[in-house]
């Protein structure tokens, strides 16, 4: 699968690793500044690729969005071009720069603000739940974690539950991309417990069986 990671942070630079390293995926990776960008191309492989924004989006057949909420809806805009038909996984959480609140609407999210940018192609939410230290750690206590995603296209969800099932985890479908709002707000759950001292910042939002 040709893959194209939009944001160099550590959540878009895990993904596109891993799938690079582990799958053979061919991943293009897309940064602001193209010196960033390239040197991902040192850890991920000879069949990875490094280059600006506007790169990664066009190379890519599944784009994942990975960036800041802040910087996320002018990026988009910018990218709308390269996007027309293609997959976005959508792994943002819309939160304001202080994390104390949604910087959007509660009656939308952010995966379907995504949507109206770039109507002609198809948006996956997923990955917002789980904390980039955790990508290589399917497995806790003996269970399978579970990615969960929610989209309107049946093909785009088929690309995004393979390359969660890449990862070794349980690909978890929510149904169509309006369940997004409720990925998106439930984050609050894992900051409050973050900020409480509760949990350690490497964890993912869960929902666990009896074994």
């Amino acid at each position: 699968m040709k893959i194209g990671i939009i944001g160099s942070g550590r959540m878009g630079s895990g993904l596109g690793t891993l799938w690079s390293t582990r799958r053979k995926h061919r991943v293009f990776f897309g940064s602001r500044k193209r010196m960033k960008s390239e040197s991902l191309m040192q850890v991920a492989g000879p069949d990875s690729g490094g280059g600006i924004y506007e790169e990664a989006a066009e190379f890519g057949d599944v784009v994942v969005i990975a960036l800041p909420w802040h910087t996320t809806e002018s990026t988009v805009e910018r990218l709308a071009p390269y996007l027309s038909g293609k997959t976005i996984i959508d792994v943002t959480n819309p939160l304001t720069p202080q994390q104390d609140g949604l910087a959007i609407d509660g009656n939308t999210s952010g995966a379907q603000i995504i949507q109206s940018l770039v109507p002609d192609a198809h948006v996956v939410k997923a990955f917002n739940g789980i904390y980039f230290d955790m990508l290589d750690k399917p497995m806790l206590n003996g269970q399978k974690l579970e990615i969960y995603y929610c989209g309107d296209n049946a093909d785009a969800k088929a690309h995004t539950k393979e390359l969660i099932e890449d990862l070794g985890f349980i690909a978890a479908d929510l149904g169509t991309l309006d369940m997004a709002r409720y990925l998106e707000t439930m984050i609050f759950i894992w900051i409050r417990r973050l900020q409480q001292g509760a949990i350690p910042p490497n964890s993912a939002i869960n929902i666990f069986k009896q074994r």
